[in-house]
């Protein structure tokens, strides 16, 4: 069964995917010395995936089924293990996101689509929970894919309908 690794933090948890038994997609979580965890989806969805792991453990990611795939967080909560939380979205329906990247207070980034269809980046905290990054002048759509502990953000965005590579350009979000 294939899977893949695509975050490990300073104390060597690695989060990432692999395929089940059924071929769908399950995030886990392998900490040292353990066998690796399943992620589990959020209720209605049979398919997650973990794309970061801050030092606290908190995992970042998406969960799906086949007609919504929603940014997701998991919490470890003892004698529960790691339990999904949905972090919204920007209000496209069927939900349309991915968290990429959590620092280590806990604030996500990915992107989710707005009312419209558009693609955009967003910062969740559990005080404001998700946040409309926004576009580049011009832009069309934006992706956050990292953020630091001092709460910069960093992505793409682009300013072409036609999906041409060399028209995305990077961005750094601070807050004002």
């Amino acid at each position: 069964i294939a899977s893949g690794a695509l975050a490990v933090n300073q104390s060597g948890q690695i989060a990432g995917w692999s395929w089940t038994s059924t071929g769908d997609t399950r995030g886990f979580v392998k900490s040292p010395g353990e066998v690796m965890k399943a992620l589990e989806p959020l209720a209605t969805h049979t398919r997650s995936l973990a794309m970061g792991i801050n030092t606290l453990g908190v995992i970042c990611g998406l969960s799906s089924n086949s007609s919504e795939q929603k940014p997701c967080a998991w919490i470890f909560v003892l004698g529960g293990g790691y339990i999904p939380n949905s972090l919204g979205s920007l209000g496209y329906y069927p939900s349309d996101g991915k968290a990429n990247a959590v620092n280590d207070s806990n604030q996500i980034v990915g992107y989710s689509r707005t009312a419209i269809g558009t693609k955009h980046a967003f910062r969740w905290t559990e005080a404001d929970h998700i946040k409309d990054l926004g576009l580049l002048p011009g832009g069309i759509d934006s992706e956050a894919r990292g953020i630091n502990n001092a709460g910069w953000v960093v992505g793409t965005g682009s300013t072409d309908l036609t999906g041409d590579p060399t028209k995305y350009r990077a961005f750094l979000w601070t807050q004002a």
